[in-house]
């Protein structure tokens, strides 16, 4: 299953994230033997912008995968124990493939939307137990099964220039010079599910509460686009 996310900005200024979910069935963890396994793997390279480097991860990079790591995984926002197929013998190993394509700023929040719509829009196949023997029906043979969501995080960035002066969603201009970001991700039920912030400069409480107030909203906006979209989609 392939989704593609376009970021708009302005007709200039875009970001576009390829998010692909597949899965197969493996062995658990040892000590998860009824959860299955979620795995988000990030790639950017040249072919987002001139900055980065293919195979060569940048700071940026690593940022990114640990950010969608804390957002989507840690949050738990995927139901791992219904990935459970045969308790300590099989379970569903989810895996999501992020490929940046083009690059104007705010790749977090690019890749969490990427992510979650494509997750939510995924179906693996049905499975049925009789006794101790398996059976994983081919999508021909039956209508596929969608993941069980717990909830949807989305992140939204403010770029920090200094004396609570906040910019959401920052483009790569804006970027160069802030003097740090906030990120919060907030899920469809208003709860708070990563905080995270970057850069030397100390930010107020008083401008975390509003950030988080703002971010309340945009997430709102952005869950409502997804859901359009996915009742849209074939």
């Amino acid at each position: 299953m392939r989704v593609t996310i376009n970021n708009d900005k302005t007709n200039a200024e875009i970001n576009r994230v390829q998010s692909v979910v597949s899965c197969e069935a493996v062995r658990p963890y040892p000590d998860r033997p009824t959860e299955g396994i979620l795995t988000i793997n990030s790639e950017i390279n040249s072919m987002a912008s001139l900055e980065f480097e293919t195979n060569r991860p940048s700071e940026q990079e690593v940022m990114i995968s640990r950010m969608l790591e804390k957002i989507i995984r840690v949050s738990r926002a995927v139901d791992t124990e219904s990935l459970c197929i045969d308790a300590g013998e099989q379970v569903w190993n989810v895996r999501v493939d992020v490929h940046f394509l083009s690059y104007d700023g705010n790749l977090v929040d690019a890749a969490v939307i990427a992510v979650m719509t494509s997750l939510r829009h995924f179906r693996r196949p049905d499975v049925t137990k009789e006794g101790t023997e398996v059976t994983i029906h081919d999508i021909k043979e039956r209508v596929p099964v969608p993941l069980s969501i717990h909830h949807t995080p989305i992140s939204i960035t403010f770029g920090h220039f200094g004396d609570e002066k906040m910019v959401v969603d920052s483009t790569l201009l804006e970027e160069k010079f802030q003097q740090g970001s906030l990120t919060i991700a907030i899920n469809t039920n208003k709860e708070i599910c990563c905080v995270s912030k970057a850069g030397g400069e100390s930010i107020t409480d008083e401008c975390i509460i509003m950030c988080s107030m703002i971010a309340v909203e945009k997430s709102t906006e952005i869950c409502e686009k997804i859901d359009a979209a996915l009742k849209s989609s074939p």
